[in-house]
């Protein structure tokens, strides 16, 4: 089963990242109208898939550059 980790971590970063930033941006651009709901799945429907690509193109590189600064750190 932990070769299903990173599948897992990404789809539930991306679910949480997403949505708590899609609300944000969306409630900013809009305030809170009648159709903010509506318009924030709208929207969170497009930045969920891209979110979780991005998590996998880029997790690799966060997790070497957390490597090397904690190593200088620990000099």
């Amino acid at each position: 089963m932990k070769r299903f980790q990173p599948l897992i971590f990404a789809l539930l970063m991306g679910f949480m990242m997403s949505l708590a930033l899609t609300l944000l941006i969306t409630v900013v651009r809009l305030g809170f109208v009648e159709s903010l709901i509506r318009e924030w799945i709208r929207v969170w429907s497009y930045a969920y898939p891209a979110a979780v690509g991005c998590i996998f193109v880029f997790r690799p590189l966060a997790a070497s550059l957390t490597e090397r600064i904690i190593a200088r750190l620990e000099k």
